[in-house]
């Protein structure tokens, strides 16, 4: 996956194939996608191109991709933590050669394995080219249903020198347990027209209920906003107040305090509180 900028509809770029069309011989798919600033949109793709051979004069590439980044749900994760049941192993990493994000590699497709026994071989569909250079990107790829006790997982990567790296991280799955709230926080603080509410949760991925509340000093609840929302690959789950009360009227300047609850579909919830400031209209 590359990008490049269209001129006078003309466009080229350069990229690198997986080894594995040196004997192709066989027609390549090349879609496009382009955008404007104006918000037009085109699309289209082709099969009348042969993609084969190899390019003898090209650098020796014996290196497998840099795995930049690996870990479970969030970046605070350490070895040996003890996580939920349905992590999400996020993944950066770069090569020179890029990332072999083909589905027909026999052999050399990017993989993740639970326990070295039982390997997951469609991760290449959740990979996310870096914007910023598309030699390298990330994933986010979602499990299930992991057993409670101590477990492995090994993260494979190939470049498309068919080189490989791995990394390999060890931890638990225990009872079922509440949810953590990781972080309460506010796009803005003091708050003068309206306030987004960011929540963070130890359970990417999941379907929770989500109740803001915003209260007086005195402990009068001035706004709710109840919501059965699923957290995103990073936990994360966001609320917009527009300062106003359940009755509409905007509320005066001062201090408040908004409290998040989250609550899993087994009954498992938890709470964290803070205060806003809020700004004369």
């Amino acid at each position: 996956t590359v990008s490049t900028k269209v001129t006078a509809g003309e466009w080229e770029v350069s990229l690198t194939t997986p080894a594995e069309t040196d004997n192709n011989y066989s027609p390549a798919r090349i879609s496009a996608y382009a955008w404007s600033d104006e918000g037009k949109e085109a699309h289209g793709s082709t099969e009348s191109l042969y993609v084969y051979g190899f390019d003898d004069g090209s650098d020796s590439d014996t290196e497998g991709p840099e795995i930049r980044t690996f870990y479970l749900n969030y970046p605070e994760f350490k070895e040996g933590m003890m996580i939920n049941a349905n992590p999400v192993v996020h993944a950066s990493f770069y090569d020179e050669s890029g990332i072999n994000i083909s589905d027909s590699g026999i052999g050399h497709k990017m993989s993740v394995t639970l326990d070295k026994d039982l390997i997951f071989d469609d991760v290449y569909s959740y990979y996310t080219p870096d914007p910023e250079n598309p030699l390298g990107g990330y994933i986010s790829y979602p499990l299930s249903g992991i057993s409670s006790g101590e477990h492995t997982l090994k993260l494979t990567v190939y470049d498309n020198a068919n080189n490989a790296s791995s990394k390999t991280v060890s931890f638990s799955v225990g009872a079922v347990r509440d949810p953590a709230i990781r972080d309460l926080s506010t796009d803005v603080n003091p708050a003068s027209t309206s306030v987004v509410f960011s929540v963070s949760v130890d359970h990417p991925n999941t379907r929770m209920k989500c109740r803001l509340e915003v209260f007086e000093l005195s402990g009068r609840r001035v706004w709710l906003a109840d919501n059965s929302v699923t957290s995103d690959m990073q936990g994360g789950m966001q609320t917009q107040w527009d300062l106003r009360d359940d009755a509409g009227r905007r509320v005066p300047r001062g201090i408040y305090l908004y409290r998040a609850t989250v609550e899993t579909p087994d009954g498992m919830y938890s709470s964290q509180t803070k205060k806003l400031a809020v700004t004369a209209q």
